[in-house]
């Protein structure tokens, strides 16, 4: 079985430690041990140039050494001081481990870091410890599951690899408002899958056929309450365009039609009464009042 922390294994056997004594740093760093096998089948794999000279900073040694990714090992820089230091620091390392093996961007490891404890890492921290210790790409999803499985950490942290980002925020006390839509979308895509799996495990007993039917069941279920929220919202649209976009047909009658040319031409004497007309807009009605045209003191024929 491979470590997620193979490449600081690397470093340990490039450095000349026996296998005795790179499982008493690996172990003295919480993580579990070795097999004699994998870390000679490590060793024999690098093969770096002779003679081997790490602190050189030029040189055939320098160039292999940034080809394997172990340059920052051997030259240490601040990041590097940093991502070693979360090794001591247990809640930090809880978090780190989890949004890592999750998947989850080294930004937001950093943004969730400090506002559960208060510290602030460098991205390029969080980078390093991912390289050197946690490397997720390092193992397959079963391995993870048997390296967990020796881990003191790992009862909480089994099932984040293929769980994702959403999960391990949620784990962690964090979870992210999701749409219900989404939720629907995300089980229903669990369910497909978890049927398929269920025609791998090589049984086709009872219980084997009850699980297909389980997964199959809420695949189902989930489709057709995704289709429902769907056709709801196409009912709600096609509802608003019909009260947004209704306008009555031919041409708008002009003001001057409306108001019998008297909306703005005569003055409307102060106290005075204005006459009520009945105006039709949109299959309704309404009242608008008129300015009467003031008195003169002449009466004047029609």
């Amino acid at each position: 079985m491979r470590s997620p922390a193979e490449y600081y294994v690397k470093y340990l056997l490039l450095m000349g430690l026996s296998h005795l004594r790179v499982n008493q740093v690996i172990e003295g760093l919480g993580f579990p041990r070795c097999k004699s096998g994998y870390l000679a089948e490590t060793k024999d794999a690098m093969a770096p140039p002779r003679p081997f000279r790490p602190e050189a900073s030029t040189g055939i040694v320098p160039r292999w050494l940034k080809r394997q990714q172990l340059w920052p090992a051997f030259h240490r820089d601040e990041y590097m001081d940093e991502a070693t230091g979360i090794l001591g620091n247990h809640d930090v390392r809880a978090i780190v481990e989890a949004l890592t093996l999750a998947g989850c961007p080294d930004d937001q490891v950093v943004d969730l870091v400090t506002e559960r404890t208060g510290v602030r890492l460098f991205p390029e921290s969080v980078r390093y410890y991912r390289h050197f210790f946690w490397n997720r790409d390092m193992l397959s999803m079963e391995e993870w599951d048997e390296y967990l499985g020796e881990y003191s950490r790992g009862g909480k942290l089994r099932g984040l690899y293929d769980e994702g980002p959403g999960m391990a925020m949620w784990r962690l006390g964090h979870a992210r408002q999701m749409d219900s839509s989404d939720m629907l979308k995300a089980l229903q895509t669990e369910a497909f899958h978890r049927f398929m799996q269920s025609h791998t495990t090589g049984a086709n007993d009872f219980n084997a056929a009850k699980v297909a039917e389980k997964w199959s069941g809420i695949f189902f279920e989930s489709t057709k309450q995704i289709s429902a929220s769907e056709d709801k919202l196409s009912d709600v649209i096609a509802r608003f365009e019909q009260i947004c976009l209704r306008h009555n047909e031919g041409e708008v009658p002009s003001i001057e039609l409306i108001a019998g040319a008297l909306y703005s031409k005569r003055q409307v004497q102060e106290g005075s009464a204005m006459p009520v007309i009945d105006v039709g807009v949109d299959n309704a009605t309404t009242r608008m009042q008129l300015p009467e045209a003031p008195e003169t003191g002449e009466d004047t024929e029609e």
